[in-house]
């Protein structure tokens, strides 16, 4: 089923109104899960002046398991 333009509307428009990184990166994440069939993905990101990668958000990953996800520089 191809995606509506009114969805993608919608994400374009949360992702502009939004400052919040980790809010912007779940609505990312919940809406591929919705049209594109994404069942399980982790969005990682660095926070302040850390060069690791930590997980910001997810779909199909407990929220304790994306908190704790780390890449090392």
């Amino acid at each position: 089923m191809p995606i509506t333009t009114d969805a993608k509307l919608a994400l374009t428009e949360f992702l502009l109104g939004s400052e919040d990184v980790a809010a912007c990166a779940q609505y990312g994440l919940d809406w591929l899960a919705t049209h594109a069939g994404v069942t399980r993905a982790l969005c990682a990101a660095t926070v302040g002046s850390d060069p690791h990668l930590w997980g910001i958000a997810s779909v199909g990953i407990s929220p304790a398991r994306t908190g704790a996800f780390q890449i090392d520089p």
